[in-house]
């Protein structure tokens, strides 16, 4: 299974985009998902926990510790309620009790898991916070997708094959998860197997500065020095309400990031504009 493709999909964006042309645009084939924007949420808020890696995170992304308990714990002892209530829509059957029981029984173990974790380590003050991911299954699949790949990739290696590959593994190269696997790794390799020895060279980029056309995008034709090549552009462009939003919503971001860099004033009044300038119907 891809976990990472699947995950994609149960994400705050994705939901954001169901929001967004449901009640925004009012798109009547969205009219009625805001149970599918709930369930999304609950998922990504849960995947969120189980790849919390750093105490200084905010929000579900952070640690497991005493002062942010007020944010995670409720969530916590609500999920299992949700999940347990989730029906089949043909059969009106609770999932929990169907065949296709196992993401929600696992869900509902991992947050248990999870609880009884904190109790025994940290509230018992043996550790200040919890990191979830230190204890995520990602680690030894990205290492058996290596293991499979010394191996041609070969699911059923032989005791001295294996002992081969975990040897070059450990000792040559560092663990770094191949695209095609099954997870994705957070960030780029196994801190616990990872070694010094596999060097990434670094690249000038002054060599790049001299690239002709040609060679940059494989031309069979010449150009003349003096030529010059214009692009054609249509000014009186009408795009549809969708993208007016899109366009509105990443200008601001890059304006946002722009003036927090930026302490020239005329600078930022140039990337701003009157806000009676902008069309009503712009959501954004």
């Amino acid at each position: 299974m891809k976990v990472s493709l699947a995950v994609q999909v149960f994400s705050t964006s994705v939901a954001e985009a169901l929001k967004f042309v449901s009640t925004s645009l009012k798109m009547p084939q969205f009219n009625k998902c805001s149970a599918t924007v709930e369930f999304i949420t609950l998922i990504n808020d849960l995947f969120d926990i189980c790849n919390s890696k750093n105490c200084l995170g905010k929000g579900l992304k952070g640690a497991l510790k005493e002062s942010n308990k007020k944010v995670w714990e409720p969530f916590l002892k609500n999920a299992p309620t949700y999940l347990l209530q989730l029906k089949d829509a043909k059969t009106g059957k609770l999932l929990y009790q169907t065949r296709r029981r196992t993401p929600i029984l696992g869900f509902i173990c991992l947050i248990k898991s999870l609880q009884g974790l904190f109790q025994d380590l940290v509230f018992s003050s043996k550790i200040n916070y919890l990191t979830a991911y230190k204890m995520s299954q990602d680690h030894l699949e990205m290492f058996f997708s290596k293991v499979r790949l010394r191996g041609g990739w070969n699911n059923n290696p032989t005791p001295i094959q294996f002992k081969s590959a975990y040897k070059q593994l450990l000792v040559k190269n560092d663990i770094r998860a191949n695209d095609n696997a099954n997870v994705r790794p957070q960030k780029g390799d196994i801190s616990s197997l990872a070694c010094l020895s596999a060097v990434v060279p670094e690249v000038d980029e002054s060599l790049f500065h001299n690239v002709t056309l040609k060679r940059l995008f494989d031309f069979d034709m010449d150009f003349e020095e003096d030529e010059q090549i214009q692009q054609e552009t249509d000014t009186h462009i009408i795009y549809s309400d969708y993208k007016n939003n899109i366009v509105v919503y990443i200008s601001g971001f890059v304006v946002r990031r722009a003036s927090k860099k930026n302490k020239c004033q005329q600078c930022i009044a140039s990337l701003e504009s009157d806000a009676t300038a902008i069309k009503k119907t712009l959501y954004f």
